[in-house]
């Protein structure tokens, strides 16, 4: 599944604060943007079947959703405070990246989609039954969220999105 560029979380979470800034997206805090980062992952999967997330990047299923606790640790840091593009470069210590199109595309799409939800709205949607969170988070202890189980309902998604807009 990854004969093609990935990304790390934190890329991909550069990149979303990057669009977030620029279309003014309200309130982009460590929540949200963690949200942002699984969801434009789960987009990359149902819209392209390919990963956004390099392999090695797990996700997690935790008590607010799902959490890739790499990205976590990074982000603890500002609490609850509004996150710029330039706050991450400084806490991730490394070169802004490049993503391909798609990704870009993925990203600024997730971006324009949820810009106007607060991130306990957009956990709210990590919760909703049959999503991957929700199929294994049961009040116990943090469990793996699988690439095949978040493609499955983005896929969906995807597929239900297009056939509203026919």
């Amino acid at each position: 599944m990854t004969d093609h560029k990935t990304y790390t979380s934190q890329e991909a979470a550069y990149k979303i604060a990057e669009v977030a800034a620029r279309l003014k997206v309200r309130d982009l805090t460590k929540l949200k943007l963690i949200k942002l980062v699984y969801i434009a992952h789960g987009y990359m999967l149902g819209l392209h079947q390919r990963a956004l997330l390099n392999d090695d990047e797990r996700i997690v299923a935790w008590k607010h959703g799902p959490v890739i606790p790499e990205l976590y640790d990074k982000l603890i840091r500002f609490g609850r405070n509004p996150i710029k593009p330039e706050d991450l470069k400084l806490a991730f210590d490394s070169e802004v990246p490049s993503i391909d199109d798609k990704a870009r595309k993925v990203i600024e799409f997730v971006c324009k989609k949820y810009r106007d939800l607060t991130a306990w709205e957009l956990a709210e949607l990590t919760h909703i039954e049959s999503s991957p969170w929700n199929e294994i988070y049961h009040g116990s202890g943090p469990k793996t969220i699988r690439n095949p189980d978040i493609q499955d309902y983005y896929t969906a998604i995807v597929e239900y999105e297009s056939a509203a807009n026919v």
